[in-house]
């Protein structure tokens, strides 16, 4: 750096240690009996050419690669101001597909690269049901419980339902899930508590709900009093009883703006009250140690994500 910001100073320090090396030899060959005109001669002859050495100098301390990218740097803000429309449309091109690749990357990452927020992640599988003909189905509420009785290679579960309502004239993503759906996560509260197993004991119990942390924020303002109070959803009223910590927007590619018992499905999705019980996509948790054997009652046991390690891609 020294040598590009002083380049005359350091051009003068190479000429003289240049100089330093020929006198040294001349005065070493004079000495051994040459004359002065022999000795400058042989010493010139066996040095090399000076101009070249100073170069090869000045490369070896990486002074030439920076000037020249300042050369190059110089050349290409003339050709701009000589054609400015070009030199913005170059710009603007540039700058829209790093934009584009940025954007993209982001999304990448937020979905198939980052770990889910939650506890162990990597133990996530979700399970899918498949007809004979191998078309993909939802499991029955009734095949969700005997799957969770009697399939041993997990050690907790959850089912969840979809459900998008709407409250003061504006959507509401909800995602209707059993009780054990935040103890199994490992999600801790931010403000009261979460689902609990007892709030979802029984079709049409638990008229409660939990907001997430960034609906708590955007919809509530983070106002802390929101626990306690109620809301009206599908004309019916829900407690408030808890927001979610920060980070955590569920498993899915949608974040959800509340979370309600799977009990209250019926009472908020019109599909789910004609299927008779509820119609979750369950999710389970392979107990540690387990085998791999989890075919049972036609269940395809897949992790969660594309990517086969627990990471986000929109369970």
């Amino acid at each position: 750096m020294r040598a590009l910001v002083r380049r005359r100073a350091h051009d003068a320090e190479l000429t003289d240690e240049i100089r330093y090396h020929l006198e040294r030899d001349v005065e070493r060959r004079i000495a051994r009996g040459e004359s002065s005109a022999e000795a400058w001669s042989s010493a010139r002859r066996q040095f090399g050419n000076v101009t070249v050495v100073a170069e090869e100098a000045r490369a070896a301390a990486r002074v030439e690669a920076i000037e020249q990218l300042i050369q190059d740097t110089r050349y290409a803000a003339r050709g701009f101001r000589r054609a400015p429309r070009f030199a913005l449309t170059v710009i603007l091109t540039i700058g829209l597909g790093l934009g584009l690749v940025t954007s993209a990357f982001t999304i990448f990452d937020a979905y198939v690269l980052r770990l889910l927020n939650v506890r162990d992640p990597r133990s996530l599988f979700e399970m899918q049901m498949h007809d004979k003909w191998g078309r993909e189905r939802n499991a029955s509420w009734n095949e969700y419980q005997a799957l969770t009785r009697a399939n041993p290679a997990f050690s907790e579960s959850f089912a969840s339902i979809w459900i998008i309502a709407r409250r003061d004239g504006e959507p509401v993503m909800l995602q209707a899930v059993t009780g054990g759906f935040f103890r199994m996560l490992g999600v801790s509260p931010a403000l009261g508590r979460l689902l609990e197993p007892g709030d979802a004991s029984a079709p049409g119990s638990g008229p409660v709900l939990v907001l997430s942390h960034r609906a708590w924020l955007a919809k509530f303002g983070g106002d802390s009093s929101v626990v306690g109070k109620t809301l009206r959803l599908r004309d019916r009223s829900y407690e408030v009883v808890g927001v979610a910590r920060e980070g955590f927007d569920g498993l899915g590619e949608t974040p959800p703006d509340v979370w309600v018992p799977i009990s209250m499905a019926a009472a908020l999705d019109d599909r789910a009250a004609a299927s008779g019980a509820d119609d979750p996509n369950a999710e389970d948790r392979r107990k540690i140690g387990a085998g791999d054997d989890r075919r049972e009652r036609g269940a395809r046991p897949e992790r969660v994500g594309n990517s086969g390690d627990g990471r986000s891609t929109g369970a």
